[in-house]
């Protein structure tokens, strides 16, 4: 790789290492802080909640700072952020610095998206796009697998620490192969946020956006309650271990790059969806292996998608692609607040089958939004 693609790829882990770090530690901090399922969730939902309501803004900051500035800050802030919440001696404290984590996410995310927007054309970018993802992958598994690990041996404090340091080793990485760009300001005649809004061409993509990423938080938030109950009964390090079908993501991600520069993002996305519906049966069943292997299709289906809408929000934004992102991205981390937040609230009523059925019923919506609501790209 040259130095702007491992800016890419460190961007890409650095965003994604401590976010859902805490999935793996769930069911213990139940124990530890004595609160129902519903209430330790909110540590993932607001995190991914203030992602969302930042992000609106992110797309602007990165169009008029100069952005290895921008970047510099934000992973600052993660790092901080991260260790004030392993200070923390309450829940709704540890709730809160989660919150502030994600304020900080959204101006790297956005950089990083129009940074690859702004530097690679057609196939070229279908391939970074999907280049970018796989680093997320990679940076999504090493979080929570640390995370269980530490978890199940030195405590949430030292797991939430060990997040904060990976997370400034590959911030290092990142600035020392990010080029400079100069602020180019607001573009004369650009568009309110609100004129994108009102493009069916860009809802249907915000709201796919948000269906890919409340699926794949739903299903393994979720999925760690469901794997630390009777019939399986796994330990925080094993439930950590279940993210290694993450690394399927790393192989699997980069081929879908070359494939969807050939069939076009349409097509892709509703493959991805197909796939992702299959995992979600798969993952109703008491034998472990299908389990994990129902994971491990979703995994591929949420990766997929990821690059695909992003890469065709990117595609169509033009010139104002970075406000565009940054719209994208509120609505893909809303997702994800939702993933965290309503399968708890649906879980009295039918416990991890309602989990599933919400789940395949976005993946549904999702193949409508994209047969009828993409153009051709």
């Amino acid at each position: 790789m040259n130095r702007p693609q491992i800016a890419v790829a460190a961007g890409g882990f650095a965003a994604f290492v401590n976010i859902y770090a805490l999935q793996a530690l769930l069911p213990g901090l139940c124990q530890v802080f004595a609160a129902p399922r519903h209430q330790v969730s909110l540590t993932v939902t607001a995190t991914t909640l203030a992602v969302a309501l930042a992000s609106p803004w992110a797309g602007k900051l990165s169009a008029t700072w100069e952005r290895r500035t921008l970047v510099a800050g934000s992973l600052l802030g993660l790092v901080l952020t991260t260790l004030l919440a392993a200070s923390s001696k309450s829940l709704p404290e540890l709730v809160v610095w989660r919150f502030a984590e994600g304020l900080f996410l959204p101006a790297l995310v956005a950089s990083l998206m129009a940074f690859v927007a702004e530097n690679w054309k057609g196939a070229a970018l279908s391939r970074t796009m999907c280049n970018y993802v796989t680093w997320t992958v990679i940076g999504g598994f090493v979080g929570r697998f640390v995370a269980g690990w530490a978890g199940a041996h030195l405590g949430w404090r030292a797991a939430l620490g060990l997040t904060a340091l990976l997370n400034a080793l590959s911030g290092a990485v990142l600035l020392a192969n990010l080029p400079r760009r100069e602020a180019s300001g607001p573009i004369l005649g650009g568009h309110r946020l609100s004129y994108f809004l009102a493009q069916p061409a860009f809802q249907a993509a915000f709201a796919c956006g948000f269906n890919v990423l409340f699926s794949l938080v739903a299903m393994f938030t979720y999925i760690t309650f469901r794997l630390s109950e009777p019939p399986f009964a796994l330990s925080a390090d094993t439930l950590g271990c279940i993210f290694c079908v993450y690394l399927v993501g790393v192989v699997v991600t980069p081929l879908a790059g070359s494939l969807m520069a050939r069939l076009g993002f349409r097509t892709s996305l509703l493959g991805a969806s197909s796939v992702a519906i299959v995992g979600a049966l798969f993952c109703l069943s008491t034998w472990l292996w299908l389990v994990i292997v129902g994971l491990t299709l979703s995994c591929c289906a949420a990766f997929i998608g990821q690059a695909g809408t992003s890469g065709y929000v990117g595609q169509q934004g033009g010139k104002e692609r970075t406000s565009v992102l940054g719209l994208y991205l509120c609505f893909y981390y809303l997702g994800g607040s939702a993933g965290a937040a309503l399968p708890g609230l649906l879980w009295p009523l039918g416990g991890w089958t309602a989990c599933v059925g919400l789940i395949i019923a976005l993946q549904l919506v999702t193949i409508g939004l994209v047969r009828f609501g993409f153009a051709k790209a």
